[in-house]
């Protein structure tokens, strides 16, 4: 029974990373990759942050040994014709770039250079965004366009996790619950390599959460952030041949709504606050783009007062529901319900900022106040 290889690919990942994460904190206080406290850091002390390591061993034994007791090592493809070697090729590309960041850092542009390497392993290897269907009916061919569709969804998903990976727990959470609901709807799909893939990184994020929910003992860092996000980009992605069922674009890309929109929010934020001096090139704007602030959601619900632990459970309820507003889409063809979750999700984030620009208005006129002269 697909049961059985299921259960397999969860159990053995969940058992894999919270039986290594204790070597995994040793061996980053030993080798000194850990991140101190700062400004825009919510944790007091010195923690690891190699914890991708573990996500990444973990992932690959639950695939491993689901695909060893299913017997089909060699035919994970299914009725889509995917080269699963090829794309485990750029899941290899995208933990090592994000191994030697955590170990020695790397400039933007070489960031960028790495994660379009392994977009374009992912887009050679089959997965590739053919069709987009729509929940009114019918579907939009894109054609050529399609590979560069495809390019922007991958890096889009790889940067929104590893941006909001800046509070305890946070981005291993809403990891779950992404890899929750692609593997609920591949399950309707029939898709086994999907399926196993993401119960595996289901596993893996279950078991390092052991030790990264506040206060956390070890952070992903980004080999964790950058594998979690490629993981999530390829597998939540449904190709097809033309003519074949449509690609559901519109799961993943509301699946996906928080970090997408705390990306989004980001560019443009530091697009915006960029000056004429820092330059107006390519490179330049990469620059502005990847200066990091402190303006992203889990810093504004910390502004308002919550404790870490509080932001990251808020900003989980918010992911699950565009997560469930992505499922209804699909498997209940209900869209007015989608339209519904999507609101409220979309709403909590708004009032979020609404919230904290009042408050934040608030204190400049009491400061303002305190120096009026009498």
């Amino acid at each position: 029974m697909d049961f059985v290889h299921y259960f397999t690919a969860f159990a053995v990942s969940l058992v894999v990373a919270f039986g290594i994460m204790p070597a995994v904190i040793r061996v980053a206080h030993r080798v000194g990759a850990v991140d101190h406290p700062g400004e825009r850091r919510a944790h007091s002390g010195s923690i690891p942050r190699l914890g991708g390591i573990g996500i990444f061993v973990a992932f690959v034994a639950g695939v491993g040994a689901s695909t060893v007791v299913a017997g089909r090592a060699g035919t994970l493809s299914g009725p889509v014709d995917y080269n699963w070697p090829g794309v485990a090729l750029g899941m290899c590309v995208i933990f090592l770039a994000g191994l030697i960041d955590d170990l020695r850092g790397l400039r933007p542009s070489t960031k960028l250079a790495f994660q379009t390497a392994a977009a374009a392993i992912a887009v050679l290897s089959g997965f590739r965004i053919d069709l987009i269907s729509s929940p009114f009916g019918g579907s939009i061919d894109l054609g050529s366009l399609g590979v560069w569709v495809t390019f922007g969804w991958i890096l889009l998903v790889i940067n929104a996790m590893n941006l909001i990976d800046g509070l305890d727990g946070l981005a291993g959470g809403l990891a779950l619950i992404v890899t929750t609901t692609v593997a609920a709807v591949a399950l309707t799909m029939d898709q086994f390599g999907v399926v196993i893939s993401a119960l595996a990184l289901a596993g893996a994020v279950t078991g390092f959460l052991r030790y990264n929910f506040a206060p956390a003992q070890i952070f992903m860092g980004d080999a964790g952030s950058q594998f979690l996000g490629y993981v999530l980009a390829v597998i939540s992605i449904r190709g097809s041949q033309k003519g074949a069922t449509a690609v559901a674009i519109l799961v993943p890309l509301l699946s996906f709504g928080l970090p997408i929109m705390d990306v989004l929010m980001a560019v443009f934020r530091r697009v915006r606050s960029g000056s004429e001096e820092q330059g107006k090139g390519p490179l330049a704007m990469l620059r502005r783009v990847s200066r990091p602030d402190r303006e992203h959601l889990h810093h504004n619900l910390l502004d308002l007062g919550l404790s870490p632990r509080r932001a990251a459970l808020a900003l989980y309820l918010i992911a699950a529901a565009f997560a469930l507003s992505g499922y209804l889409t699909l498997v209940h063809n209900s869209l007015y319900l989608a339209v519904l979750t999507m609101i409220l999700s979309v709403g909590s984030v708004a009032v979020i900022k609404i919230v904290l620009a009042g408050a934040r208005g608030r204190l400049r006129a009491g400061h303002s106040g305190g120096h009026r002269p009498v």
